[in-house]
């Protein structure tokens, strides 16, 4: 298992092509879906993650967005995002960012989120911190929903949740909430959460990639984390709530049942 000092020359890695994306020009590949697109950049980028990585670590397992998706958990994993938020990148809106989990035996052990365009490197190590260029942050549990943001993801259309359904969750949050936001990348949105410049923030991402860098941020920041539909957590349910307290995580949840029996 790697541990703290092993991993900071994944910091400088991470950070290195951090400035190749931006100063890269999108170059869009092909829609991957009817609401997403793969850019030239996310495979280059992916690339260059992919082969750094098995330089620095010997004998890992990679898990990436674009090339290895597949791979399952083993041993030493490295779970890789090489530009999360592709569509805003694609579109030169520079809310977008670099994700990376590592797994030891199934169990998330640190992640990274860099956000090149802030110069925002975010890390936690489980039972050690979460850390923003460096310095340890807390999620404040005292803040209530009215006070903050609510954060929204994309909305998804081929989830156990209703598309309809998740449009009257907002509805019905609205009110708790000083303003609602919507990124459109995940890294982005649990950056929110973690530095307090949010209170919540409801995922419907679904893939390892997208959650787990930004779960592990949330868990050693302080904050909590449940599936929308049930008590618990589970990368599959395909609905996540991160929240500042259990307060809160309760409202939403409350919510959630009334959009559902409406």
């Amino acid at each position: 298992m790697f541990d703290i000092d092993d991993l900071k020359e994944l910091e400088i890695i991470i950070k290195n092509i951090g400035e190749e994306i931006k100063s890269s020009k999108p170059r869009i590949l092909k829609n991957k879906s009817i609401h997403d697109w793969q850019t030239y950049n996310d495979i280059l980028i992916e690339n260059s993650l992919i082969k750094s990585i098995q330089n620095a670590y010997k004998n890992v397992n990679i898990i990436s967005e674009e090339n290895y998706s597949e791979n399952k958990l083993i041993n030493d994993t490295f779970v890789i995002d090489p530009i999360d938020g592709t569509c805003n990148f694609a579109d030169n809106i520079d809310i977008f960012g670099i994700q990376i989990a590592y797994f030891h035996n199934k169990t998330c052990i640190a992640s990274f989120i860099y956000l090149p365009h802030k110069n925002e490197m975010y890390f936690a190590y489980k039972n050690k911190g979460c850390f923003l260029n460096g310095k340890q942050i807390f999620i404040d549990k005292a803040k209530k929903s009215n006070e903050g943001f609510l954060i929204i993801s994309d909305y998804y259309d081929d989830i156990e949740i209703p598309m309809q359904k998740q449009f009257e969750l907002v509805y019905n949050l609205q009110k708790h909430f000083l303003k609602t936001r919507h990124f459109g990348a995940a890294c982005y949105d649990f950056s929110l959460l973690v530095k307090n410049s949010a209170n919540a923030y409801v995922t419907y991402y679904h893939k390892i990639w997208d959650i787990a860098p930004g779960l592990l941020l949330v868990e050693e920041a302080g904050g909590i984390y449940e599936n929308i539909k049930e008590d618990g957590f589970d990368y599959s349910n395909k609905g996540i709530i991160f929240t500042n307290n259990k307060e809160n995580l309760e409202m939403i949840k409350n919510a959630y049942k009334k959009s559902i029996s409406s």
